[in-house]
């Protein structure tokens, strides 16, 4: 429980909270706290991106101009300065903007709800005789709950104004949120993943044509462009840090051309700890390093 988590923290009764799930909310309350402590260094190699994950195989989903009229109608920038309390920015498409790799140099689809109006019109979708464009059920997955369950409430509300009918199904744990969204059992999901250290390893897994599998975390959404898996395979191979750099580029442009998420603002991480806690990693992998040199010092 969040709330019983932050008020541990606030009284001591908690040392060390890595990964600790906050709100930035509770993160301007925590920093008030007598000896309580809140820091974001440690998850720069983690780079978590969170998005909405779209099951491109419903015929709804599968049309480019119905995914860039939801992108015009979700604002990110309102997101970020909202529900993650300006302390995080919005996501621009797979790469954090930690990462050695980013490029801001997107296809950037701006709030415009009368443009996205207009785009669902045209793609055969008006409000119908009984009000609505169409409906769908967004899954919200438990973890970092403090994310998901506010991005995807302000999702269900912005929509509605478009006369699209959002039903949110909140996963009772992990087991069934993995279940349907690895079994291709649902229409749309707030999702999120980690980079990680190399593109390779945290980015590829959702794009590649040869990874559309039943496994969680790979391309469940069911994306295929043989243009974008031969980016992909020269960028894994690729020696030259600037050639790579520039093949990462072209991906990252390839990837919002064609919508495959819509990228929401980037997770804020942090840790939590007390006073009395000494010499926690430093390194770009924070609390995913080991804990051998840390120590109690009271």
């Amino acid at each position: 429980d969040l709330l019983t988590t932050v008020l541990m923290l606030e009284k001591g009764e908690i040392d060390c909270a890595p990964f600790a799930g906050i709100r930035p909310t509770d993160a301007s309350r925590l920093e008030k706290a007598k000896g309580t402590n809140v820091t974001t260094d440690g998850y720069e190699a983690i780079g978590y991106v969170h998005y909405l994950e779209m099951n491109l195989r419903k015929e709804l989903f599968s049309k480019r101009e119905v995914r860039e009229a939801l992108a015009h109608a979700i604002d990110t920038g309102f997101l970020a300065k909202v529900i993650f309390g300006g302390r995080t920015v919005p996501g621009t498409g797979p790469l954090h903007t930690g990462n050695r790799f980013y490029s801001a140099d997107v296809p950037i689809y701006e709030p415009d709800m009368e443009k996205a109006a207009a785009m669902l019109d045209a793609a055969g979708y008006p409000v119908g005789a009984d009000g609505s464009r169409f409906s769908f059920v967004l899954d919200v997955p438990g973890w970092t709950a403090a994310a998901h369950v506010p991005m995807a409430e302000y999702i269900q509300a912005q929509l509605a104004k478009l006369k699209i009918n959002v039903e949110l199904r909140k996963s009772p744990d992990f087991g069934t949120w993995v279940n349907r969204v690895s079994s291709w059992d649902y229409d749309a999901t707030m999702n999120g993943s980690f980079n990680y250290p190399d593109p390779t390893i945290g980015v590829h897994r959702h794009f590649e044509c040869d990874n559309i599998k039943n496994v969680i975390w790979s391309n469940t959404q069911g994306y295929c462009n043989p243009e974008l898996d031969t980016l992909l395979d020269a960028a894994a191979v690729e020696t030259d840090t600037a050639k790579r750099k520039a093949l990462y580029a072209d991906i990252q442009r390839k990837v919002q051309e064609d919508l495959v998420f819509i990228y929401m603002p980037q997770d804020y991480s942090a840790t939590v700890y007390r006073d009395g806690v000494a010499n926690l990693p430093d390194s770009p992998f924070g609390a995913l390093s080991p804990f051998y040199d840390v120590y109690l010092d009271k």
